[in-house]
């Protein structure tokens, strides 16, 4: 019996998005910038690699084949490559995203991304490279973030990937979805390609409420994608008026009534673990203040 494939960029997704897949469930048609996104995904990524070879590091075993054998099937998937860094030899990897991906890449790590974890994390243990050279790159302004992570519990962390995957597969041999709950608030749900089988029935409204609703919820759209472009437009400019600023004496730019300024901010945090070891509960619920708030969270589940 031929044993099923799983791809690696996949196997960290969300399980029963990937069991209506594997059951022929109808999948919502996939946006036209996705489309454009990958190419310019592959474009940024040749770029990189040229930078990284005119730095003379080696670039090489570009879209290599990787498996990885499980009882129950195979993780397959393509690397981006390998580097030689001066007999330094790396497993490198290379992402490019919006600025609104970027901005969450740099918040959350790859805690805010686990497909990319999960991908990376096989990708060493297929390879036995646990250097990575992971480059993330803002698309919008060519920032990049470039880390080195040497991976570790690599084995363990495959091994519950490839028990969840096990347990999926038998759902699927039955019949059956994984069982997952739909979240609203996480970003995989939203996008999800199966989110209308998961997503909570609309409200039945009279159809004055409902035309209402319909004028509300497209001025909100339209107010968030100022919002979004707005955002961008600032941030990308911000950068080319700190270069200016930082090469005038008083660090301070006035032109064309935009007043740049640049100075160092003084900031004193504490991590909150490492006060809770200290101080005992009582002495946390003495100095704690409480309050509860009223949140108001308002999102698509399309990229509309």
């Amino acid at each position: 019996m031929i044993k099923p494939t799983i791809r690696i960029s996949k196997c960290g997704y969300c399980p029963k998005r990937l069991s209506y897949g594997m059951l022929d469930y109808e999948a919502l048609p996939k946006p036209s910038w996705l489309e454009t996104s990958a190419r310019e995904g592959n474009l940024h990524e040749q770029w990189i690699k040229d930078e990284l070879r005119a730095d003379d590091i080696a670039v090489y075993a570009e879209q290599e084949e990787v498996k990885i054998e499980c009882d129950n099937f195979t993780l397959v998937g393509h690397i981006d490559g390998k580097i030689n860094d001066h007999g330094n030899e790396k497993l490198l990897e290379i992402k490019s995203m919006s600025q609104f991906e970027y901005d969450r890449w740099l918040k959350t790590g790859f805690s805010g991304f686990p497909a990319y974890e999960a991908q990376i994390d096989c990708y060493a243990l297929a390879t036995g490279l646990y250097d990575v050279q992971y480059i993330v790159k803002n698309r919008n302004n060519g920032a990049l973030d470039p880390k080195l992570f040497l991976l570790g519990d690599v084995k363990e962390k495959v091994d519950a990937i490839e028990e969840l995957l096990s347990k999926l597969l038998e759902c699927v041999g039955d019949g059956e979805l994984y069982p997952c709950e739909y979240d609203p608030n996480n970003i995989e749900c939203k996008r999800c390609e199966y989110r209308q089988y998961c997503m909570p029935a609309p409200v039945v409204l009279a159809e004055d409420q409902e035309e209402e609703l319909m004028i509300i919820t497209d001025n909100w759209r339209k107010g968030d994608k100022m919002v979004t472009e707005g955002k961008e437009l600032v941030e990308s400019n911000k950068l080319i008026l700190a270069a200016y600023t930082r090469d005038t004496p008083s660090h301070k730019l006035l032109f064309n009534n935009v007043l740049t300024t640049i100075f160092l901010q003084h900031r004193v945090t504490y991590p909150k673990k490492e006060v809770e070891k200290l101080l005992s509960e009582e002495q946390l619920q003495g100095i704690a203040k409480v309050t509860d708030i009223e949140i108001v969270k308002i999102s698509k589940v399309d990229k509309g």
